[in-house]
């Protein structure tokens, strides 16, 4: 099951994890054609700078699910 971020539990450890982002359409559905793959770049209280395969952009952290 993959977790859910949040800025509290964020640590340099994170750094270049690999995420997937939720759009709020899907529901939490982690298998929805919409979701993307990215990379953790840096975060801060405002969200996390993702690379994702064609862009670079802050996301909110609500919005990420860190991969296993």
């Amino acid at each position: 099951m993959a977790t859910q971020l949040s800025p509290e539990t964020m640590t340099p450890e994170h750094e270049g994890r690999a995420v997937t982002y939720v759009p709020r359409h899907a529901e939490g559905d982690l298998s929805h054609e919409d979701c993307e793959r990215g990379k953790i770049m840096h975060w801060n209280h405002c969200g996390v700078m993702v690379d994702y395969s064609r862009n670079q952009c802050r996301t909110d952290y609500k919005d990420l699910y860190l991969d296993f």
